[in-house]
């Protein structure tokens, strides 16, 4: 809430800030988005509690390893990631990616501007408020990047302010593993834990069309969907609990999964505990 202006946090606010940052690896920007502030704000919060990461959020210069280098290099040029996602992944501004690309001439020239169809304009606009995609995942789909998709639906004064929802979350960090895209930590971690186990990996699943509108599977085996779900965003998926960025029930997702599981083929939903180390199937 605000204050003269002054954004004072709740308890429970502070807690999931305080878990975004430390359990999932967020940056301060990742979080502002979900609690509608600045990044300073978040950035003073954390810094008042000695939690603040030295050498991302903190003003000093940051020093990446050789394999960071590597990897961030690999994610430009060969994942075709914006630098912006890329800062996302490394906790870190995107001016700061935007300078090493620089440094060794691998900066992509500015990108000419995008005019969308009115049937792409459509999709986009559909995606966004009806899918509740975020822009990032409809900028994948059309293959550039968040900024015109951003300043599309800014326009038609059609923006979230402040929150990029996916489905029943916010904003996910993503990963890669094995050549694997990673939504999130527990996406994450169900991919280590079957590497770990000499288990078989999945690979990335496509969309599929239903009554309830698209779902986009987490991962897919030959026989089989997988959805995974931590404790919390299983609750909310099955309509235990309210989401806690839209404040409402909302069982369109199992819905999804449900008819998916019914007409297409198996889906299976298995929740990650972390701290047991075990991965749990539910119905």
């Amino acid at each position: 809430m605000r204050n003269n202006n002054k954004i004072v946090f709740s308890d429970v606010d502070v807690d999931s800030i305080v878990k975004y940052y430390c359990e999932e690896k967020l940056s301060c920007q990742e979080i502002s988005y979900r609690f509608n502030c600045s990044e300073n704000t978040i950035n003073r919060l954390l810094k008042k509690r000695g939690l603040l990461r030295e050498g991302r959020s903190d003003g000093k210069k940051i020093e990446f390893s050789d394999v960071e280098v590597d990897n961030i290099i690999k994610y430009y040029c060969d994942e075709r990631l914006s630098c912006e996602e890329i800062s996302s992944i490394f906790n870190c501004s995107r001016g700061t990616i935007n300078s090493l690309l620089t440094k060794r001439g691998l900066l992509r020239e500015g990108q000419k501007k995008i005019e969308f169809s009115d049937a792409e304009v459509d999709k986009i606009i559909k995606y966004y408020c009806e899918e509740q995609l975020s822009c990032q995942e409809i900028s994948s789909m059309f293959n550039c990047t968040r900024k015109p998709i951003n300043s599309l639906l800014k326009k038609r004064g059609l923006i979230r302010t402040g929150v990029n929802l996916k489905l029943n979350g916010g904003v996910c960090k993503e990963y890669r593993v094995n050549g694997i895209k990673c939504h999130g930590s527990f996406e994450k971690y169900y991919i280590e834990f079957l590497n770990n186990n000499g288990l078989e990996c999945p690979k990335n699943a496509e969309p599929i069309s239903t009554p309830y509108g698209i779902y986009y599977p987490d991962f897919s085996f030959p026989n089989s969907l997988i959805e995974i779900k931590s404790d919390y965003t299983y609750d909310v998926l099955i309509g235990i609990k309210q989401n806690v960025w839209t404040k409402k029930f909302d069982t369109t997702q199992y819905k999804k999964i449900k008819w998916v599981n019914e007409n297409i083929m198996p889906v299976k939903i298995l929740v990650v505990d972390k701290k047991n180390n075990k991965i749990i199937e539910k119905v």
